[in-house]
């Protein structure tokens, strides 16, 4: 599997939480700051040693996780990171960007992709939650303050142990732009109904296989954050 980060303008507290058959540490977070990544730098080297230690543990978890962002008032913009080549396995996410709603700051997240990524029942293989908030920490009635842009998901294939696959939930008051979704080819591992994907407040750029149908319903208000 591979990771590429382009120049990044990154808050201090960005927690980096990749896990696959073979990567995830006991707690489950991989923080790319104790790795040397410091704000408006270049973390080329920071992710790799974080990404290279991921893959060198045995117990998978969460996922490939962007944020949480705009939990933390010195956050800062971020943008470039590109994931391509993973296989997941049993994860309880897959891909994933999540933001804090009633953000403590405003700022732009951009230039993130996914690709080429096998899921081998998967839980939420393909996420954007801008409605992150668990245990109840913050006010879901107020909507995040972060901007995502130009993302993009390609050629994720596999099996989802949920029946909702792609679920793409952006900002009421900042929805996402520039979101490609292409060549998504994803089965449902259960007995809970069809394969669905679920979006608010984005409209996607579509091209390629779609399985599931991608936006092809509303997703439902003040849905639970996953961790």
């Amino acid at each position: 599997m591979g990771l590429i980060s382009n120049f990044v303008a990154l808050l201090p507290v960005l927690l980096l939480l990749v896990s696959n058959s073979k990567a995830q540490s006991a707690a489950g977070v991989f923080d790319i700051t104790k790795y040397g990544a410091k704000p408006n730098a270049d973390i080329t080297a920071a992710l790799a040693s974080a990404w290279k230690e991921a893959c060198a543990s045995t117990t998978p978890r969460h996922g490939i996780s962007i944020g949480s962002l705009g939990k933390y008032t010195n956050e800062k913009e971020l943008m470039g990171v590109t994931v391509k080549k993973c296989k997941l396995t049993g994860t309880t996410n897959g891909v994933r960007i999540k933001t804090w709603p009633d953000s403590a700051v405003a700022f732009p997240a951009s230039d993130m992709h996914f690709e080429d990524i096998e899921m081998v029942n998967v839980s939420n293989p393909v996420l954007i939650d801008q409605e992150y908030c668990p245990w109840n920490q913050c006010n879901r009635k107020v909507p995040s303050k972060i901007k995502i842009s130009k993302v993009s998901f390609k050629n994720i294939r596999g099996t989802s142990a949920t029946p909702v696959a792609v679920k793409l939930v952006c900002s009421q008051s900042n929805p996402c732009e520039g979101v490609e979704v292409a060549d998504i080819d994803l089965t449902y591992s259960g007995s809970e109904g069809p394969i669905k994907s679920q979006c608010a407040n984005v409209k996607p750029v579509i091209s390629g296989k779609q399985n599931p149908p991608i936006c092809a319903e509303p997703a439902p208000a003040g849905g639970p954050s996953s961790d």
